[in-house]
């Protein structure tokens, strides 16, 4: 037994004693006798202690045998089951994404040790099944990173010699005040690092989130990896010296960075088929269109300058002739520069959905409208969010793209836009006016294939209902096979701190509105504050 102070044995040593005693008179003296008698004892006592410990340890290993037994015998379907069969089975509860940089270490992908947890049996099972632990998440700023770092080596051992992916991330908290701040190079840090380097080969998907000064820590080894999706991101505000250069060039298709510039990570970009930029140079956005010829996907948020400068002759119209879908997020740019000086340069044929989102900046119109034209693109959707600009010069933008399908209008709340005047428009074409000079039957003059249109609306302003109610054209004019082939409209009242009703709906005009739902259009009016459909209040209001 150990003494709770010093931490030192408090066993009696018996060699310790005097013997033999001869005190009295040559005999063993009574306190010497006592002592004997109890060291006796002592020692009866610790003989007894050992074969308890040996019966204990016995029952335990008698009850760990009867609770397999009984695991065995009240969770019969799983163990009778075909080893592969269960195997399949534990796959399918395990998560297949590997964590946010919200969640915490092994939050995601704890069900593989909740199932090992179980029994002897499901514990077998899960370890001998490599598809468990190809995922891993590991919170760099966790206070209990050390205790972690000790688990991965074993973790990814299971895995055999399978794809990986991993989330290595920083959370929101930023325990900066201890020891494991991911800014610190700690010995937990450096030991996952290299952990996950070993087994660049098998990176599949990767994802790291964390300050500028540690990805340069990432290296991989010489051999190529098997990535498909990278995802890089330096946490540090706006810092774009962050490098990510591996020792063997990457050949992913979905790429997502953030705070780094093109120059710093070692890609082969001509694998690349959809991106996600972030916080970066509108000069790295061009050079990335040039580098990526096979890209589809593209996503440029936040784009800004990097030195005022003005070019002695005007750039290159770069041309992407594979790009179809792209969005670009306006950031903190009053006078659009950065929106005009990408759709001043960029040229896209094959372009098929467009997404601006402006951020309460005025939409850059004639830079648009210069895009489209040069790009001689059959444009199918278009978004515009978060803007202000001018009705008339956004129906003459609309003009350029008559292939479209569906178009969003959404403007900044604050914007003080009234949709009157693009109503009145698609009222006064949503049917072809004469014929043309062939002989043949024309179509609407503005968006002739419009299908579907959403309109964010100032909740504080009247709903042109009148107008709403003829955008699909005459109800005697719906099956005319000459009109727009308009079927959805959904208008959304836009949500404030204090919700009102719209303004009443005329008997007639509602009328009209619901025999447009009963012929089959959708038609929508919803105020997302009170979350009610308008149009269904107002009727059974009057019905």
């Amino acid at each position: 037994m150990a003494c709770v102070v010093c931490d030192k044995s408090t066993e009696i040593d018996f060699h310790g004693l005097p013997r033999p005693c001869s005190v009295a008179h040559g005999e063993t003296c009574s306190a010497c006798m006592e002592a004997q008698r109890l060291e006796t004892m002592i020692s009866a006592a610790r003989a007894q202690i050992v074969e308890a410990h040996r019966g204990l340890a016995d029952l335990q290993s008698q009850y760990r045998e009867i609770r397999t037994q009984m695991n065995r015998s009240h969770n019969a379907l799983i163990l009778k089951l075909p080893p592969e069969i269960s195997s399949y089975i534990f796959q399918l509860a395990v998560p297949r994404d590997g964590g946010t940089a919200q969640s915490t270490l092994f939050k995601k992908v704890g069900p593989p040790l909740a199932l090992a947890a179980v029994c002897r049996e499901w514990r077998q099972l899960a370890f001998s099944n490599p598809q468990l632990w190809t995922t891993i998440s590991v919170c760099l700023d966790s206070p209990k990173l050390q205790n972690y770092a000790d688990c991965i080596p074993r973790w990814l051992e299971r895995s055999g010699g399978l794809p990986l992916t991993i989330h290595i991330y920083e959370s929101d908290h930023y325990y900066l005040d201890t020891a494991t701040n991911p800014s610190v190079l700690t010995p937990a840090v450096k030991s996952v690092v290299k952990e996950i380097n070993k087994h660049s080969s098998r990176w599949q998907h990767l994802d790291v989130r964390f300050p500028a000064r540690l990805l340069s820590m990432f290296t991989g080894t010489d051999a190529s990896p098997l990535l498909k999706s990278l995802r890089v991101e330096a946490t540090d505000a706006r810092i774009f010296d962050a490098k990510f250069k591996l020792k063997h060039k990457a050949t992913p298709s979905h790429v997502i960075l953030s705070r780094i510039s093109l120059k710093n990570i070692t890609i082969k970009w001509a694998y690349v088929t959809q991106v996600e930029l972030a916080d970066v140079y509108i000069d790295d956005c061009f050079e990335f269109l040039k580098l990526a010829p096979n890209l589809k996907y593209c996503i440029l948020s936040e784009v800004s300058a990097e030195e005022e400068s003005t070019p002695s002759t005007p750039p290159p119209v770069i041309v992407h002739r594979v790009l179809r879908d792209l969005k670009f997020d306006n950031f903190d740019d009053p006078e659009s520069a950065e929106a005009n000086q990408l759709f001043g340069r960029l040229s896209c044929p094959a372009l098929q959905r467009l997404n601006i989102n402006m951020n309460d900046d005025p939409l850059p119109i004639q830079a648009l409208s210069a895009f489209i034209k040069r790009s001689s693109c059959s444009l199918k959707e278009l978004r515009i969010r978060d803007s202000s600009f001018d009705d008339d010069e956004l129906i003459e933008l609309l003009k350029e793209v008559p292939t479209l399908v569906k178009l969003d209008v959404l403007p900044h709340i604050d914007s003080q836009h009234e949709p009157s005047n693009l109503l009145r428009h698609l009222v006064e074409t949503a049917l072809p006016v004469g014929s043309t000079e062939s002989g043949e039957e024309s179509r609407p003059s503005l968006l002739p294939n419009l299908q579907f249109f959403r309109y964010l609306a100032d909740e504080k302003k009247d709903v042109p209902w009148e107008l709403l109610s003829g955008v699909f054209g005459p109800l005697s004019e719906i099956t005319n096979p000459l009109r727009r082939p308009l079927h959805s409209v959904h208008i959304h009242l836009s949500r404030r701190e204090t919700s009102r009703l719209p303004n009443q709906i005329e008997k007639d005009v509602l009328l009209d509105l619901v025999l447009l739902r009963k012929a089959g259009l959708d038609f929508q009016v919803k105020s997302d504050a009170l979350s009610i459909d308008v149009v269904s209040y107002f009727k059974d209001k009057y019905y």
